[in-house]
């Protein structure tokens, strides 16, 4: 399997994840049923489409919904954008564009009164809600070399969303009012090495919305 997300179904836990050849696939925890789902091509109602007749999903990242009594996946991959699917249809909720950004990671935005996913992608950070007709909106003060993972939380009944990328390694945004039309960024934990090079300092930068700068120096070494 190359990725997967967990979701609250009528019946219990649900495990929603695809293989190496893009086959989604549910397991079912509590009674241990596995479950292939056909799905759609993502990009079926692009106008696009027409010129690749062979084309299939292809992918990468995956994150799960519960919304209205179904189960929506949501997916992307490092060739194509993200979708949405009914799960137990196949067919498409939210269809992918060719015109934008490839997807590397995905996630669900949990206590939202409709489904919001956070999606890391090469100019960053992209947000995108039900109803699906709105493009995605890309966060401020994100990586133009790409966020390469994303998760959310809440606090204070805020939504958080947290990246991780190449020059950095995890900025936090804040939503305010309906989100996810965002405050600019109000947190970055930054590393003085650059991925995969040997890392011996690092310094907190908290950046709180409408305040300066501060920071605290940290020091650690690797073995």
């Amino acid at each position: 399997m190359v990725d997967l997300a967990v979701v609250g179904a009528v019946d219990g836990p649900l495990v929603v994840c695809f293989d190496r050849d893009s086959a989604v696939w549910t397991w079912d925890v509590q009674r241990d049923l596995w479950r292939q789902h056909p799905l759609a091509y993502a990009f079926a109602d692009d106008p696009l489409a027409a010129q690749y007749p062979d084309a299939a999903n292809e992918l990468d990242a995956v994150a799960a919904a519960v919304h209205g009594g179904r189960v929506l996946p949501a997916a992307g991959g490092h060739e194509q954008g993200a979708a949405l699917w009914d799960l137990e249809s196949g067919a498409l909720v939210r269809v992918a564009r060719y015109d934008e950004p490839y997807v590397q990671a995905l996630t669900l935005a949990e206590g939202e009164e409709a489904p919001r996913f956070g999606a890391g992608a090469d100019p960053g950070v992209l947000v995108w809600e039900l109803p699906a007709e709105e493009p995605p909106q890309e966060l401020p003060e994100c990586d133009d070399n790409g966020v390469w993972a994303v998760a959310t939380m809440r606090i204070n009944s805020r939504s958080l969303v947290v990246g991780v990328a190449a020059t950095w390694a995890c900025g936090i945004w804040r939503g305010t009012g309906s989100w996810p039309r965002s405050s600019p960024t109000t947190a970055r934990l930054r590393w003085s090495g650059w991925p995969g090079s040997p890392i011996t300092s690092s310094w907190w930068r908290r950046i709180p919305a409408g305040s300066t700068r501060t920071q605290a120096r940290l020091t650690g070494r690797t073995a």
